[in-house]
């Protein structure tokens, strides 16, 4: 096992990355130092020797510098850089102090020491926190070891102050970044382990909905093929039982006592409705399996039609019927004129009582969603029993009120859902009632409640 965290190896490879670079930075700016050196020797000839001093001194460090730090050597470059700048830095101080005196070089030649000290920085910021003191000891006793040799006198105090505050704050500022780089390589070590926590989480969830969901399509499978072979080895013994009934009751009624004839009676409208419950689980078993195939389609064109047909089967009903000129969706044109036949149907059946049906289709929005709807003025229902609506078989009103099967609003829920929509209802009871229906996922709200 690793026993570096990834976190915490990733803190030291960002470190190592800053203190490269910042290396960089700085050798090339010792370099730009000589190079300023150079361009000044035709100017200032009696710096000559200083000169000659700094661009030599530039030069070898930045060679060495990048020699070392190419080969991966970061820690060697950057002690060998703040000798070899610290060295630099004292050389220009000493040619100084040789032409102008040591005593009043410690008063004038403040760019040199600054120098020094900015060699104390580096030595925090490249090295270690603990570099910082060991480059201001070298300082100062370079610095006394010169001042005794030429004065005898003891060196300014305030240099050496100046030098050991200069590598107080190197090191408080080193401490200050190693305890930021260790809580930020714990953090993200935190962040990693979540990660991967939540990583795992995500895909154990994933395989099991696949799971989940290979088992329901197959299930789906399963059952549609389950509804039509049963639906299809139905028809034809209900056929067999509706056409012998039916001959019967043509060719042997006067044979039969009247409670015969009942019987027979009932024999056959039992077979006609087993017959429609077979030809609407059919029907709802094509609907689930059939590809869609989307186009712009008008329903008020469909709705038209339909509202036709239905008026003239029985045209001796009054209607009012109301719709604009174009309601446009796109969809499946087979499965939508399947699902306004149901909804129109429906508001057609449940409007019988009335002297006048009114009938409506239209659209309107619903929180910046796109609803179509099929409004009428019906018997209507009780809301409190409105989660049976969608469910195959289940009926609000007796065979004896109104005829149906109970499957055509599931199979306009099937259709609806399978354009990724969804479908509600909203009645009152003797007020009519109001179909409204979506074409297209919304996917800032699941489907309402039914309201009353």
């Amino acid at each position: 096992m690793d026993p570096v965290p990834d976190g915490t190896r990733q803190g030291f490879a960002t470190e190592s990355v800053r203190r490269r670079r910042f290396l960089s930075a700085l050798n090339w700016g010792l370099l730009g130092m000589g190079a300023i050196a150079l361009i000044s020797l035709p100017f200032y000839p009696e710096l000559t020797l200083l000169s000659s001093i700094i661009l030599g001194a530039t030069l070898a460090t930045f060679v060495a510098v990048r020699f070392l730090a190419e080969r991966d050597h970061v820690r060697e470059a950057s002690i060998l850089f703040v000798l070899l700048a610290n060295s630099v830095f004292f050389a220009i101080f000493l040619v100084q102090a040789s032409e102008i005196g040591i005593s009043l070089a410690l008063e004038t030649q403040a760019p040199a020491l600054m120098m020094m000290g900015l060699a104390v920085l580096s030595a925090g910021a490249l090295v270690d926190p603990r570099a910082p003191f060991l480059i201001a000891l070298l300082n100062s006793l370079l610095l006394g070891a010169l001042v005794w040799k030429s004065s005898g006198a003891e060196p300014r105090f305030s240099i050496h102050v100046f030098w050991w505050l200069l590598a107080l704050v190197a090191w408080l500022y080193e401490r200050t970044l190693e305890e930021s780089f260790g809580r930020l390589a714990a953090a993200q070590r935190d962040l990693e382990m979540l990660v991967d926590r939540r990583t795992r989480e995500l895909r154990e969830t994933v395989t099991r909905l696949s799971n989940a969901m290979a088992a329901l399509q197959t299930t789906n499978h399963e059952l549609d093929a389950f509804t039509s072979a049963v639906s299809h080895d139905l028809r034809a013994p209900v056929r067999s039982v509706l056409g012998f009934s039916d001959a019967l009751y043509e060719e042997h009624a006067s044979e039969l006592s009247p409670p015969g004839i009942e019987h027979l009676t009932r024999v056959r409208n039992a077979g006609r409705r087993m017959n429609s419950l077979i030809e609407d689980l059919l029907h709802l078993s094509r609907v689930s399996r059939s590809e869609i195939q989307r186009e712009e389609v008008d329903l008020g064109a469909v709705a038209r039609q339909i509202i036709d047909e239905l008026h003239r089967i029985e045209p001796e009903r009054g209607l009012d019927y109301r719709a604009p000129e174009r309601v446009k969706v796109i969809g499946d044109p087979r499965l939508l004129q399947v699902l306004l036949e149901n909804l129109l149907g429906n508001a057609w059946k449940f409007t019988e009582p009335r002297g006048v049906a009114r009938i409506e289709l239209g659209e309107t929005e619903l929180e910046s969603e796109r609803v179509c709807f099929v409004r009428d003025n019906g018997v209507g229902f009780d809301m409190t029993y409105a989660e049976k609506l969608f469910r195959p078989f289940q009926r609000l009103h007796s065979v004896d009120e109104f005829e149906g099967t109970g499957i055509g609003l599931a199979t306009a829920q099937r259709i609806v859902q399978r354009h990724g929509g969804r479908i509600w209802a909203e009645s009152r009871t003797e007020e009519g009632a109001s179909f409204f229906f979506t074409l297209q996922p919304d996917r800032r709200k699941e489907a309402p409640d039914y309201q009353e």
